[in-house]
């Protein structure tokens, strides 16, 4: 850039004492032009930066004073047709955008038509007839166009378009003793063109322009850099001065990013003499962020990074997602636990205020969180307490209601969300500062919109575009930082060593899409000075060009070989290939040449000496070594990650070891039979029996499973949910009938249902559903397993009576655990709830246990099932051991499992009660395996399928050795196991 730099430097000589106003297209390209001329040894006396809009608006401050008017941004002017679509839609004015939806991409795109016609100075009622592919397309154009300039005068508010008329007509001229210096490649709209012919052109002098060379431009060129003759290289010629271009490809975007910043460490490039310009894609941004955050790299980016990389931006889309998801308390939860939130405006902490939201258990809906402050507010409550609840009134009583057909206010609900985030948003840096205001400002727009109820879907919609496409942090570069720029943005950037990436043929020069409002072939017919889609096109050809031409040092071009989204392969853009050939000088090049150029592509194995962190050297060494030595560095280093490689080795072992649950060592007080202190429930038994390591882990190591709520969009109650209120219903049932001395009828339906209804509706004020279809699902399920329970009651109601509900022993005060005589070896002790005992004719009982699901695991044979099936025997022993403690005499007969539900179809499972002697052996066996301190993993794998410690046992990881130590007969270690898999 050095012809460029001196022509700037022979202006500023020129004109020494008077002030020069550098006319960029934005002030950050202004800005990076004065720095670069700066870093060049030149000074930068009386030099400023400035926009047409600035010189524009400086030309009619006065009038805009006088008449209270303001200039819009391009959000505000979106916003504004936006609403005028909706009043349209209102009133049926429209005739061909009425079948469409108004959204703020349509709006987007009729604003672009209406200010592409305003710039070309075109009007609309200047369309020659056949202009438009549809002539209610033109007619809707201007009402829509009257409805937004009306709306403008209204608010009295100027687009740029307006600005611009305005300073022709009444625009003061503009201070004498001023230098306009016009940057390269500055291009000027028509009606910006005669703004500046006729206020600016006789004090303006021209920068030379960057050209490229290609068949329709002059062949002059700034600089003498081989790379200008990017579309005619039969021109070009070698010359020692030319930079030197290097070429790359990697296996994916975030390789290709890590290899540059690898490359940057192992060169020790100083950061600030090194630009990362992106050509095409738009993940090399995020990356970027995600990679230099983690690393902590000091980095600059020239158009900044999406808002949603920065805490207020992450927090509003939990927001807006928390809404639409009826303000499920577990997404809350979430929310308050995140680093986005921050409880600075409360008297209170995170935690707290977890622990009360998580106590509350409001499940979801609006009127359920008032609802239940409501409740409390009464209450004796501490002063933690009333801090979780005046928080939540204040979190919720300004959001909107949710339902299917629930409309809002669009100013209201964006105020409501502006006030949410400046309560609750974490500010811990600067960048999250400035994506709070900004989000702030965007938000602000609908705000001031007027009343306008809308759909709350469409409203959050509406939220999401308004505040999409918001960048922070936007900065030139600085010394000490690496700086990220996209091509198009960085033309005068003159740092020694850049990257140019995101060169594949996706991607460079990319698609355009033409407005769908004004069309090319539309716009061709109106004004040769509309711009068309090509034009675009032509344009980030010529950046791409122009940038690598103007590079002073070392370039590097790459592009990512392989999309790991779709998984497949891509192609080098037809700009690599040709820069390629100069470089090269080879000009018949192809793409085999340039692929074979190419090599290997930069992997997820970093090159040794060049990884970014540990882990890429690591695994370098390790590739590079041998295995064993690199375990050997491995546990010599990482003390707990060789306790892993030892847990593992010894799990795939012949012999049982202690990772595999055989502590070695007698286990006295681990047996229930001789630690008295123990009390064993139905749960533990059957888990002991089915996989005594799922026991070991749960109960003796006493792990515990996270705890994770299961309710879902489509789901109300979870299944230990539903048994509960099933057996609340039967119980209240049976115990009013028997007040009555009644034997189950068909008269007793009404009353069923009537006390179902009950039930099921206080259940919801307990537990809100997620919609009201699936809590109309659900109920309808529970009313229907009623009427299985009805009619299957009403089948065996002769049989027996119902004497007792819900009979817990061990449980609490009333009943002390069931002490089970299990003969010579002595007894335990047994705590569990039976749910309903009927006395039968002959003076036995039967146990009543009611299942909620299918009658499929409960095969007629199966009165064990190797001991996964205890519960109908334990019961059987437990009653008749309370029995004997009093002087009703009776034996339990028989157990059935009862199975209420359309699933289970009211079948009724028997387990006779007379295999007393058999199931205390099956105990004693099982009580053998605690004694013993052996607890191995199930033979079964089918016993994982629900087991919440998979990710501790990692069965299936070591499936073949486990399967080969439970299938091996000769091990007396696991007799006591494979005698109790013999009772079936």
């Amino acid at each position: 850039m050095g012809g460029l730099m001196e022509a700037l430097h022979k202006i500023c000589l020129k004109h020494p004492f008077v002030e020069k106003r550098l006319l960029a297209r934005t002030h950050r390209e202004g800005r990076q032009l004065v720095e670069s001329y700066v870093s060049d040894g030149y000074q930068a006396v009386n030099l400023h930066v400035y926009t047409l809009a600035d010189v524009m608006e400086e030309m009619v401050a006065e009038t805009l004073f006088h008449n209270d008017w303001k200039v819009v941004n391009e959000h505000e002017a979106v916003y504004l047709v936006f609403q005028c679509l909706q009043k349209c839609g209102h009133t049926g004015e429209l005739t061909y955008f009425h079948r469409v939806e108004p959204t703020l991409g349509l709006a987007r795109s009729i604003y672009t038509a209406i200010s592409d016609l305003k710039q070309a100075n075109v009007h609309l009622s200047e369309w020659p007839e056949n202009a438009s592919v549809h002539p209610d397309k033109w007619r809707d154009l201007q009402i829509i166009d009257r409805y937004y300039h009306q709306a403008l005068k209204n608010t009295k508010k100027l687009d740029q378009g307006d600005l611009v008329d305005l300073a022709l007509k009444k625009g003061q001229p503009l201070r004498r003793n001023v230098t306009y210096i016009i940057a390269p490649n500055h291009k000027f709209s028509r009606q910006e063109q005669a703004l500046y012919d006729r206020w600016i052109q006789p004090d303006a002098v021209v920068l030379p322009t960057f050209v490229v060379v290609d068949p329709e431009t002059p062949t002059h060129v700034v600089n003498e850099n081989r790379y200008a003759y990017m579309y005619h290289p039969e021109l070009a010629i070698k010359r020692d001065t030319d930079p030197d271009v290097r070429f790359f490809h990697a296996y994916g975007e975030s390789n290709e990013l890590r290899h540059i910043l690898s490359e940057i460490r192992s060169q020790k490039h100083p950061l600030d003499d090194v630009t990362i310009a992106i050509a095409g894609g738009e993940s090399y941004t995020p990356l970027l962020y995600q990679l230099t955050s983690q690393y902590q790299i000091p980095v600059t980016f020239n158009s900044g990074y999406a808002i949603h990389n920065t805490r207020p931006g992450r927090l509003l889309h939990q927001l807006l997602n928390w809404i639409e998801q009826d303000y499920s308390d577990q997404m809350l939860l979430t929310m308050i636990r995140s680093s986005e939130f921050d409880v600075k405006h409360m008297s209170l902490t995170k935690r707290a205020l977890a622990k009360g939201v998580k106590h509350a258990n409001i499940g979801w809906g609006k009127t359920r969180y008032v609802r239940y402050v409501n409740q409390v507010l009464n209450d004796d409550l501490s002063k933690r307490d009333k801090s979780v609840i005046d928080s939540l009134w204040t979190m919720i009583h300004d959001l909107p209601e949710t339902g299917s057909q629930q409309t809002v206010d669009v100013s209201h609900f964006s105020e409501a969300l502006s006030q949410w985030l400046e309560l609750y948003a974490a500010i811990k840096d600067a960048a999250d500062g400035e994506a709070l205001e900004a989000l702030m400002e965007s938000l602000a727009v609908p705000a001031s919109g007027g009343r306008e109820s809308i759909q709350l879907e469409d409203a959050i919609q509406l939220m999401r575009d308004v505040t999409s496409g918001l960048s922070v942090q936007a900065a030139a570069s600085q010394p000490g930082h690496l700086h990220v720029t996209r091509v198009r943005d960085g033309l005068f950037d003159n740092r020694e060593i850049t990257y140019i990436v995101g060169l594949d043929q996706t991607s460079v020069p990319g698609q355009v899409m033409e407005n769908p409002v004004l069309l090319d072939a539309e716009r061709q017919r109106i004004s040769q000075y509309l711009p068309l889609s090509t034009d675009h096109l032509s344009e980030r050809h010529q950046a791409s060009a122009q940038y690598l031409a103007t590079r002073i040092g070392e370039s590097t071009l790459s592009y990512s070989m392989f999309d790991m989204n779709d998984h497949r392969k891509r192609e080098p853009a037809s700009f690599m290939l040709q820069a390629y050939r100069l470089a090269a000088m080879q000009l018949d090049a192809d793409y085999q040449v340039l692929a074979d150029a190419l090599g290997t592509p930069a992997g997820f194995i970093a090159e040794p000496d060049g990884g970014l962190d540990t882990g890429d050297e690591w695994l370098s060494y390790a590739l590079e070594n041998d295995s064993e030595a690199t375990l050997s560095q491995l546990r010599t280093n990482f003390p707990l990650m060789a306790s892993g490689f030892q847990a593992a080795k010894a799990r795939r072992l012949p012999q049982l070891t202690p990772y595999d649950g055989n502590i070695h060592r007698s286990a006295a007080n681990l047996d229930p039979r001789m630690n008295k202190e123990l009390v064993m429930s139905t749960e533990k038994l059957q888990t002991l029996a089915t996989c005594p390591y799922q026991y070991f882990l749960r109960y003796v190591l006493r792990l515990k499973p996270k705890e994770v709520r299961r309710g879902t969009s489509d789901e109300w109650l979870d299944p230990l949910q539903r048994g509960e209120l099933l057996h609340r219903i039967f119980e209240h049932f049976y115990r009013s009938i028997m007040a009555k001395n009644e034997s189950t009828n068909e008269t007793h339906r009404l009353h069923l249902f009537e006390w179902a209804e009950n039930q099921i509706n206080e259940q919801r004020m307990n537990v809100p559903p997620p919609s009201d279809w699936v809590f109309a699902l659900e109920k309808d399920e529970l009313l229907a397993a009623c009427d299985v329970f009805l009619q299957s009651e009403m089948t065996y109601a002769d049989e027996g009576d119902p004497v007792a509900f819900e009979w817990t022993f061990g449980l609490d005060d009333e009943r002390a655990p069931a002490a089970i005589d299990l003969g010579d070896t002595g007894q335990f002790r047994l705590a569990g709830k039976i749910d309903r005992i009927d006395k039968l004719d002959a003076g036995d009982y039967r146990i009543i246990d009611y299942k909620t699901g299918s009658a499929k695991r409960y095969g007629k044979h199966d009165y064990f099932k190797g001991g996964r099936q205890l519960q109908h025997a334990l019961y059987g022993l437990a009653l008749e051991a309370e029995l004997a403690d009093t002087e009703i005499t009776g034996s339990v007969r028989d157990m059935a499992y009862l199975f209420p539900t359309l699933k289970g179809e009211g079948e009724r499972v028997y387990r006779t009660g007379s295999k007393r002697e058999e199931t205390k052996q099956v105990l004693n066996t099982v009580f053998d395996l605690t004694r013993e301190g052996l607890f191995p993993v199930t033979d079964d794998a089918h016993d994982c399928t629900f087991c919440d410690f998979k990710h501790v046992c990692r069965r299936s990881a070591f499936a073949d050795s486990v399967k080969a130590k439970m299938a091996d007969d000769t091990r007396p270690e696991l007799i006591h196991f494979k005698r109790m898999r013999d009772n079936e």
